[in-house]
């Protein structure tokens, strides 16, 4: 009965630090912090937990137990690496503050053999589902106990049956908590992190709708009786300063159209769309600016129609093929392609730019952010509007200092290549 309780608080010295950051971070770092923060979070909660693990094991006459793994395994598949070697060595340098001899030695091939093995499948176990997470988990922190096990049999006259057995049964119950309370911890991320990208996209669609006439109507007649001063004026000084009123003008009522796009996407309406060829045109017209960046096209199309409106349509691709371009100051491949899966077309953009973090990744699209010095990140919204507003799809993922891969999906009508 001892033995139990000790393995439970062992296991609430694992779940309290991981709830606690939890709400003590929650909005502060978790929503607002940087991937590489969160890490830092996560390494240290598993500290915390391996210390007061093993400042409270279980004693059970000449054995002596805790549930130290569980947070080592943690802090390896959310710490990354660094985290990872970090609780490593708090483990060994721990376990020999309180006392050296054979268990140190042991606890130092526990902790290495869990690092070994999990370094490797970090990835798979982090991209599978509940269940899958724990079934790995509980394989590599019960496989330490199963050969100690195994070596007991031969040396020892009345090895620990039930003792082994509890403590597999408390470290997969312990792992399937963590799981489940990070699982719950993540999906309350991506729901306050939706939540807010939606309103803030909200109060961009309202302002834009009610201020279009507003502005654009002073707009236009300024620019109207600019253009007829222009046209009279002789004074090239006066000209000139007319001219850049003028620009500056344009660039005005492109910014509001863009916001006017945003607001009230133009979907399908009745055009059929040839992919290729529009897709083509807009290559041809971005292919000035590829050779001033020293930029490589490769495209391989396949011939499929789409539904929907052509200028916007090409207004989109000019948009994101533009910034993959503006991605490779120094030069680089762009390579584009098109492919059939079920009944959607997929067009694949992949850059070997600068790339994004993580961070800028998950606020791509947003208005007002911009990996751009000067961007005012209204293109790239106003695209993921207009592929929306087409019925596509788009994912976007990238890598900094290796690229950026765009994979866009609309519902097509027909594909020549098909019929032929």
């Amino acid at each position: 009965m001892e033995a139990v309780k000790g393995f439970l608080m062992n296991a609430q010295f694992i779940i309290m630090p991981i709830l606690f950051s939890h709400f003590i971070f929650f909005r502060g770092i978790y929503i607002e912090g940087s991937q590489k923060k969160r890490m830092y979070i996560f390494t240290m909660t598993s500290i915390i937990s391996i210390i007061l693990c093993m400042s409270f094991p279980v004693h059970l006459g000449s054995f002596i137990f805790d549930l130290h793994l569980i947070p080592l395994l943690l802090g390896i598949l959310y710490g990354g690496k660094k985290g990872g070697f970090i609780t490593l060595g708090v483990i060994v340098f721990y376990r020999f503050i309180l006392g050296g001899g054979i268990g140190a030695y042991i606890t130092i091939f526990e902790t290495v053999f869990v690092l070994l093995i999990t370094m490797p499948l970090v990835k798979r176990i982090r991209s599978s589902n509940v269940l899958q997470r724990i079934a790995y988990s509980s394989s590599i922190c019960i496989s330490p106990l199963i050969i100690g096990y195994i070596i007991s049999l031969f040396i020892l006259d009345n090895p620990p049956h039930l003792l082994v057995l509890g403590l597999c049964f408390i470290t997969i119950l312990t792992l399937g908590m963590v799981f489940i309370i990070i699982d719950i911890m993540s999906e309350r991320y991506k729901y306050f992190n939706a939540v807010r990208k939606s309103e803030k996209l909200e109060v961009v669609s309202q302002l834009a709708a009610s201020i279009s006439h507003e502005v654009r109507n002073p707009l236009t007649v300024t620019k109207g009786f600019l253009q007829l001063l222009n046209g009279d004026e002789e004074d090239l000084k006066k000209k000139s300063y007319i001219e850049l009123a003028l620009n500056q003008l344009n660039d005005a009522e492109v910014i509001i159209s863009d916001y006017l796009t945003f607001a009230k996407p133009e979907g399908s309406d009745g055009t059929t769309i040839q992919l290729h060829k529009e897709i083509s045109y807009v290559l041809s017209v971005l292919r000035p600016l590829a050779n001033h960046y020293s930029v490589s096209i490769n495209s391989q199309m396949i011939s499929v129609d789409i539904q929907g409106d052509v200028s916007k349509f090409r207004q989109c691709f000019i948009n994101i093929l533009k910034n993959c371009l503006e991605a490779m100051p120094d030069g680089g491949t762009l390579n584009l392609s098109t492919y059939l899966m079920g009944d959607t077309v997929f067009v694949k953009i992949q850059d070997s730019g600068i790339g994004m973090s993580e961070e800028q990744l998950k606020r791509l699209g947003e208005p007002y952010f911009s990996t751009k010095t000067k961007g005012t990140g209204l293109g790239m919204m106003v695209s993921f509007s207009v592929i929306r507003s087409l019925g596509g799809t788009v994912n976007v993922e990238s890598v900094q200092n290796e690229g950026t891969t765009f994979v866009i999906g609309f519902p097509y009508l027909t594909c020549l290549d098909e019929l032929a």
